[in-house]
C-alpha cells in the first residue's frame, strides 16, 4: 500500500445502474483519471477501476460509474473502500518531470519540453517547436493528456498564446 496514495473513499450506492457516491479528497485527480485507472484494495491486491463517467457533486464528492460495475450488487461490494492512485503518478504530475517529454500543442504543433521554469507566480514549460522556443504556463487546465510511459504530453492553450512565439 506504500506505493499508493489515498485520494477518496466510496461512500454508497447511487441510482440503479451501479453508480457510486465517492468522497473525494483534495488529492483526487481532476481529469487525469482519463489516462488510466484508479485502484481499490481487495484482499491485499490493487484492483484497477476505469471510470466510465464522473459527475462532481460539489468540491468533495462525486457520482461515479466504473466501466465493469454494471449492477447495484456489484457496486455494493466496493462501498467503504478507499480509492487509490499510484504514488509515482502523482509525483510525475509535477511539471519539472515533463522535461524530455514529446509535446503536442493544440493538436497541431509538435515539440519537446526542454525546461521547466519554476516561477511561483507563473510556472512555465519551455518547449522547443520548429526551432523556436515556446513558453506555456504549467497549469493543470492546459494539460489534456499525459502518458508518462510514452513520455508524451498534450496541451490545449488559449488561441494566440503560441502564435506569440512561432
Amino acid at each position: 500500500m506504500n506505493s499508493y496514495e489515498i485520494v477518496g473513499r466510496i461512500g454508497g450506492l447511487s441510482g440503479k445502474e451501479g453508480e457510486l457516491t465517492v468522497a473525494t479528497y483534495d488529492s483526487f485527480p481532476t481529469d487525469s483519471y482519463k489516462e488510466g485507472p484508479l485502484f481499490v484494495m481487495i484482499d491485499e491486491l490493487a484492483v484497477p477501476l476505469f471510470i466510465g463517467s464522473l459527475r462532481r457533486r460539489g468540491r468533495a464528492a462525486a457520482t461515479v460509474a466504473f466501466d465493469d460495475i454494471d449492477s447495484p450488487a456489484r457496486a455494493a461490494e466496493l462501498v467503504g473502500l478507499e480509492i487509490l492512485i499510484p504514488r509515482r503518478d502523482r509525483e510525475e504530475a509535477q511539471a519539472g518531470t515533463f522535461i524530455g517529454f514529446a509535446a503536442t500543442i493544440n493538436g497541431k504543433l509538435h515539440g519537446e519540453v526542454i525546461d521547466f521554469i519554476d516561477n511561483s507566480m507563473n510556472p512555465l514549460l519551455e518547449i522547443a517547436v520548429e526551432g523556436k522556443t515556446v513558453y506555456v504556463p504549467a497549469v493543470e487546465e492546459f494539460i489534456v493528456a499525459l502518458d508518462s510511459r510514452r513520455r508524451t504530453i498534450a496541451l490545449e492553450v488559449p488561441e494566440g498564446l503560441v502564435e506569440l512565439y512561432v
